[in-house]
């Protein structure tokens, strides 16, 4: 079918519009298929080229598809490459606009930025688009609803060896995410949700930027109020970072 819609030489121009949707459409089911089932790598390299060579008009639909296809707790076969290939075109999406759309499309677009970043590893693209979401002075509540994408699907932290390499981000990004939790802490009760995350990503914070001792008073502060940390996840990410902090003395 891919290969008769490509020689099919109609001019009519509702039909040629139609075919090359059909097309587009095609190639982003290929590479599903491709992803989770072949070793083909020259095809897989074809493939990302061709998607990241589309028509403007059609990145934020294959955004959408694409994220789709790993939009589960469990990493498959795949999924690594459909992600890296996603932050491609979302990269050039980003390129596109102008900063002006709602801040519900925008919101929309950091849940896919975020979960896309749990699959990469790579924590960029999020850091820059949440810089930029957080230069245009997002309200109290808009701030919660940041703060909620953020909590819900973001990758654990990995810092990996302290104090000697502990990682630093380049262009403010810590300095700014720093800042936006202290916000959050500020806006929320002690003791919710969000308050308990936003002591845990300063203290994350404070590891990156060389601060293991406010980190540590920080933890510990936390530690014995609210020993559990609101739910298991968060408990078990402020005891591994205990953990590495201790192991740093």
């Amino acid at each position: 079918l891919l290969s008769r819609a490509v020689e099919d030489s109609s001019t009519d121009e509702s039909e040629t519009a139609r075919r090359q949707d059909f097309i587009h459409r095609c190639r982003l089911m290929e590479a599903v298929v491709i992803a989770r089932s072949g070793n083909d790598m020259q095809r897989r390299s074809d493939i990302a080229a061709e998607l990241l060579s589309m028509p403007e008009l059609r990145l934020k639909s294959s955004i959408d598809f694409l994220s789709s296809q790993y939009q589960h707790e469990v990493v498959r076969a795949g999924d690594t490459w459909l992600a890296r290939t996603c932050q491609g075109l979302i990269k050039r999406f980003l390129e596109t606009r102008r900063g002006d759309d709602p801040f519900a499309e925008k919101l929309r677009l950091l849940n896919i930025i975020v979960t896309t970043g749990r699959i990469t590893e790579e924590r960029q693209l999020q850091e820059t688009f949440l810089a930029t979401l957080l230069s245009s002075q997002p309200d109290s509540d808009q701030t919660a609803q940041i703060a909620e994408v953020l909590s819900r699907r973001s990758a654990r932290a990995s810092i990996q060896s302290l104090p000697d390499n502990a990682r630093k981000r380049e262009g403010g990004t810590a300095t700014d995410q720093a800042a936006f939790w202290r916000k959050v802490a500020q806006q929320q009760a002690q003791g919710s949700e969000l308050w308990l995350e936003s002591q845990l990503r300063l203290a994350e914070a404070a590891v990156e930027s060389g601060r293991l001792e406010n980190a540590r008073k920080l933890l510990g502060f936390v530690e014995a109020i609210y020993p559990t940390w609101g739910t298991p996840d968060r408990q078990q990410r402020a005891s591994e970072l205990l953990q590495r902090l201790s192991g740093s003395k």
